[in-house]
C-alpha cells in the first residue's frame, strides 16, 4: 500500500502519523498530570474532613467511657444487677428492671448521642433495651 503512493503523499502520511503520535502522547501526558494534580487537591481537601470526623468519633467514645464508668461505679446499679441475676423468675426481677431502666436513662443526660442501651444476662435470658 505504501509503495503505490507518490513521494508527496508518503511524506504527508508520515507527517500525519508523526503528528498523531505526538498529539496522542501529549494527551496522555496531560491526562496523567491532571489526574495526579486532582488527586493531590482532593487528598488535601480530605485532611480537614477526616480530622473532624476523627475528633467527633473520639469525643463520642470519651462520652461513652464516662457514661460506662459512671454507671459501673454506682453501687446502686451494681446491686440492681446482682438482684436481677439472682431473681427466680421474671416477675421478681420486674421491679429491679424498672430501677435499672431508670438508672440507665440517667446516662442520656450525660451522653446525648446514645441511641440504644442493651443489658443482657445470658444465664437468665433477660435483656433490657432502652431507646
Amino acid at each position: 500500500m505504501f509503495q503505490k503512493l507518490r513521494l508527496q503523499n508518503k511524506l504527508m502520511l508520515t507527517i500525519m502519523i508523526v503528528f498523531f503520535v505526538m498529539l496522542l502522547s501529549f494527551m496522555l501526558y496531560l491526562y496523567s498530570y491532571m489526574k495526579s494534580s486532582l488527586l493531590k487537591t482532593e487528598l488535601a481537601g480530605l485532611v480537614p474532613t477526616t480530622q473532624k470526623i476523627s475528633d467527633q468519633v473520639d469525643m463520642l467514645y470519651k462520652q461513652l467511657d464516662y457514661a460506662a464508668l459512671g454507671f459501673t461505679n454506682n453501687q446502686e446499679n451494681l446491686d440492681v444487677m446482682v438482684e436481677i441475676s439472682g431473681a427466680a423468675n421474671e416477675n421478681d426481677s420486674y421491679v429491679a428492671l424498672s430501677r435499672l431502666a431508670h438508672n440507665l436513662n440517667a446516662i442520656y443526660n450525660v451522653v446525648n448521642d446514645l441511641y440504644k442501651v442493651v443489658v443482657f444476662n445470658a444465664d437468665k435470658q433477660i435483656f433490657l433495651l432502652l431507646l
